[in-house]
């Protein structure tokens, strides 16, 4: 996805508040072993169906709750099920999709109290040539953002988590507010396994920006896209925690 067209859709969701999610209750352990409390792990949900209380959107003016009006076998996300354990399957086929949990009485958190993130993600395919670092090439197969405010231009501001085709594992670039980390690589990574990640949100925030964050993110996206290489990304995300 351009990189203008991406700033502009993710400004549309910025400061709005929404209140019908109601995880956030469960609690379970972190990579540390630290208690972690569960933001989302999909168990609800039914096996075959839609991640109901998330949001998603096709522009900033059309942002609805996830419904099946805006899946379609180009561009899904699908509750799956595989050794008793649910997950989040995301397949695009050149396009991009996202499902959005936004700040509001179901996503109470705190990065001040409790500045880890945690999730784990499983890439069966990635969009092949795709390099966040190149406008026309910009996809990304597997994607968590997590955004706080506006810059004073109404651009998002917040950190872009990267599972990338091309480029490695520690690669940084800023896209304006919108500041990019590869964690996971195709060429160090590999495909078809579960990696899980451990994140301090408020330590990331302030090496990239200079500044401590806002308390309270406004939102967290599960992203994927293979549009501007005209590609597939098949992609599983599970288990969203928060920490101390």
């Amino acid at each position: 996805m351009r990189l203008t067209t991406c700033a502009f859709l993710l400004a549309g969701v910025i400061g709005i508040q929404f209140s019908d999610f109601a995880s956030g209750q469960a609690t379970s352990s972190c990579l540390d072993g630290r208690s972690c409390t569960v933001l989302e792990d999909f168990e609800r949900f039914e096996v075959g169906g839609l991640p109901t209380g998330w949001y998603t959107y096709q522009d900033r003016k059309d942002i609805r709750p996830v419904n099946g009006s805006l899946q379609t076998d180009e561009e899904r996300f699908t509750v799956m099920q595989e050794g008793g354990n649910k997950f989040i399957r995301a397949t695009v086929r050149d396009n991009a999709h996202r499902i959005i949990l936004r700040s509001g009485e179901g996503m109470d958190w705190d990065v001040a109290e409790r500045p880890l993130l945690s999730w784990r993600w499983r890439a069966h395919e990635l969009p092949v040539g795709a390099r966040e670092d190149r406008s026309k090439l910009n996809d990304t197969g597997a994607a968590v953002y997590v955004l706080f405010d506006q810059d004073w231009l109404g651009r998002p501001r917040g950190i872009k988590y990267s599972y990338s085709s091309t480029l490695p594992v520690g690669f940084t670039d800023s896209y304006g507010a919108l500041k990019l980390i590869v964690v996971s690589s195709w060429g160090e990574d590999g495909l078809g396994h579960w990696i899980q990640h451990q994140r301090n949100i408020r330590d990331d925030f302030e090496r990239l920006f200079g500044r401590p964050p806002p308390d309270r993110p406004t939102a967290i996206f599960l992203w994927s896209d293979s549009d501007s290489v005209n590609s597939t990304a098949i992609v599983d995300f599970d288990d969203l925690q928060v920490g101390r």
